[in-house]
Order: C-alpha cells, then sequence, then structure tokens
C-alpha cells in the first residue's frame, strides 16, 4: 500500500456529530496518514489525537464510535482523487445521516475528469424538490456508491436556490393582489415595477431602485419567499417577463427605460442570547421557531432597511417556549443594523446562539 503523510500537507480533521455539531480536530493530531490497497477502492487512514481535556470532557470520551471523521486534504476541493478518473453524469454524494434524518443526496449535472491537481470541480443538484437541498458548506461529504479513483468529496460552498412550492394562501394572495391591481397604471413607477416582479414565482420581495441619473435605469433587489437573495435564473425571468425581449408589443416597461434585476446582498446577522423556556420545551425546538420568527422580521419593510435590536427581542420573547431572555446581543453587540440599498438581512442556523438557564 503506497501511503501518504498528509501531516507534511495543508489538511483539516473534523468530527461530525449526530447533533449536527462539528469539531475541528486538526490541532489535536499527532499522527495522521492514509493510503490505498492496490486494485481496492477502499481508503486507509490512521489518526492518533492527543486525549486533552476541553470544556465538554475528555477527547475519548466525546469522540464515541460510529463517530463521522473526515480528512480534508485543501479546503477549497470538491473531488479529490486519481488524476483522470472520469466522474459520470448522475454521480450520486450525500450529506451524513443523522438518527433523526436521513442523508440528502445530490447528483452530478455533467461528466467531468479528476486533473493533474488531483481535483474536480462539478456542479450538482439535489435529488429532492424544495429548500431541503440548501445545505451549509463542508456537508456533502458521502460518495453513495464508492468508485476507484474517487477519495474523497466535499462541497466548498453552501449549497443554494431551493425553495418550496407556492402554498395555496400564498397563491390566493397573489390572485387578490393581482384583481386589485386590476386598473393599475403601466407607467413604470416603483410600484408597477414591484408589482412586475412580484408576479413572477420564486420572488417573495422586490425593493425597487428608481434610475438615479439620466440614463433611465431602473435596479429591482429580489429577496425569495424566506427573505433570502434569489439565485440568478430568478433574476433573468423577472426581467425577461418585464422587458419581453422575446415579445416587443407585450413589454411592461416603458419604452425608454432600462433594468438591471440582482439578488440582494446578503448581511449575515448574528444573534445570542440566555433564554428560560416554558415547560415542555426544548433549547432546539425553540432555536428553530426563533430562526423562522426571525427571517419573518427581516422580511418587513423596516427591516429592509435597519434591523433593530430592540425589535429582535421582541422577536425572541414572543417565540413559542421562550419565557424570558437576558444578555441578548446582535452581533456581538447592543446595537442596531443599517441595511444598505442593495442588501437584505439574513440568518443562518449556526449563527443563532441561546442558551438556556
Amino acid at each position: 500500500m503506497a501511503e501518504v503523510d498528509i501531516t507534511k500537507l495543508k489538511y483539516s480533521v473534523k468530527a461530525f456529530f449526530s447533533s449536527g455539531e462539528v469539531m475541528d480536530l486538526t490541532g489535536l493530531c499527532t499522527s495522521l496518514t492514509w493510503g490505498e490497497e492496490k486494485d481496492s477502492i477502499a481508503q486507509k487512514a490512521e489518526i492518533k489525537l492527543a486525549n486533552i481535556k476541553i470544556d465538554k470532557g475528555y477527547i475519548s470520551d466525546l469522540i464515541e464510535l460510529c463517530t463521522q471523521i473526515v480528512i480534508f486534504v485543501n479546503e477549497e476541493e470538491y473531488f479529490r482523487g486519481i488524476m483522470g478518473t472520469k466522474i459520470p453524469k448522475g454521480f450520486a454524494f450525500s450529506t451524513v445521516s443523522t438518527p433523526e434524518e436521513s442523508g440528502i443526496v445530490f447528483y452530478t449535472v455533467e461528466e467531468c475528469e479528476i486533473a493533474e491537481t488531483g481535483i474536480a470541480e462539478v456542479e450538482c443538484v439535489c435529488a429532492e424538490a424544495g429548500k431541503k437541498g440548501n445545505v451549509a458548506a463542508e456537508t456533502i461529504l458521502l460518495i453513495v456508491k464508492p468508485m476507484k479513483g474517487i477519495v474523497s468529496v466535499v462541497n466548498k460552498e453552501k449549497a443554494y436556490g431551493g425553495y418550496e412550492q407556492e402554498t395555496e394562501d400564498s397563491f390566493r394572495q397573489r390572485i387578490a393582489e393581482f384583481d386589485a391591481s386590476l386598473g393599475n397604471s403601466f407607467v413604470g413607477s416603483p410600484a408597477d415595477y414591484r408589482r412586475w416582479a412580484l408576479e413572477v414565482a420564486g420572488v417573495g420581495a422586490a425593493k425597487v431602485i428608481s434610475a438615479k441619473d439620466d440614463t433611465g435605469l431602473v435596479t429591482i433587489v429580489l429577496t425569495d419567499n424566506d427573505g433570502m437573495p434569489v439565485q440568478q435564473s430568478v433574476c433573468e425571468e423577472v426581467e425577461n417577463h418585464i422587458m419581453r425581449y422575446d415579445s416587443w408589443y407585450e413589454r411592461l416597461a416603458p419604452i425608454n427605460a432600462y433594468l438591471s434585476v440582482v439578488p440582494a446582498e446578503p448581511i449575515n446577522i448574528e444573534v445570542s442570547a440566555v433564554v428560560e423556556l416554558e415547560q415542555g420545551y426544548d433549547i432546539e425546538q425553540v432555536k428553530q421557531a426563533f430562526l423562522k420568527n426571525l427571517r419573518e422580521y427581516f422580511k418587513t419593510e423596516e427591516a429592509h432597511t435597519e434591523v433593530k435590536y430592540a425589535e429582535v427581542g421582541a422577536v425572541l420573547i414572543y417565540t413559542e417556549g421562550v419565557w424570558d431572555y437576558q444578555q441578548l446581543k446582535v452581533n456581538d453587540g447592543v446595537v442596531n443594523i443599517e441595511i444598505a440599498e442593495y442588501c437584505v438581512a439574513v440568518t443562518e442556523e449556526n449563527s443563532i446562539f441561546l442558551y438556556y438557564q
């Protein structure tokens, strides 16, 4: 077996627990080697860790049998393997399963080949429609059916673009808004551009920025139904809907208008607090409910220009399962967060830190 001492390379070692927590073990490695048996798809890795005591206990007590350990050699790679290996279209890989949920499967959308660097990058799509596929970076780690020549897989960026099918309530609301808009002007006012953008599925909110000079360029900034930046394909669909490049006589925008449609630039909002829970609730339930409520607040007109510390506190105290809270911080301070013109406030699950007494 040809072994490689990867302690001489840029690497990292991480443990992925069933709770979703990730622990970086790189600094604890005293010995780390791996290699491949001839004519075998299986990899052998040997890792020795310093059994030190941290806040949660000794390492040997924390890393139980069957804990998922992943070795990264170059944090920016998607695949790592043998040069010349062809990865077929439809090749499947997934996130790590937990006791509560099966791994999420993804497929490559085209064939690719591992380059001389031992790395290949390829676009992939989730096997299931909806938001389920919007997973965080460094979570797609498993090869569903191992193939000789592929050593490892990892997504260097978070997956995005999945959104749920429009609910009946949302559909009814769009119909009601359309009915109410009958007879509205088509002169190209900000209200017109906003209404036209919201007619496209996948658009949750639209911020219209009028032309600032004589160029006539109007900009529409879009977010999806979860208050997150939309993907580029939605922007293109909105632009084509309004400008009708394929049918000039169906164009909605005024003749001399020019249009730019862009996804909102995300400004991450991090929230931490110590909470007192009501009886019968656990911290994870409350965290998920608070995240959902906070994202609803971010969709409001007020939050499009400024996220207010007091409003975040109000969202938290009215979250189901919260009796009281203290030590609330927004972006590590007791501050309001200004949201620039082309931006939108967003919060990921790993940006919510709730501790209970």
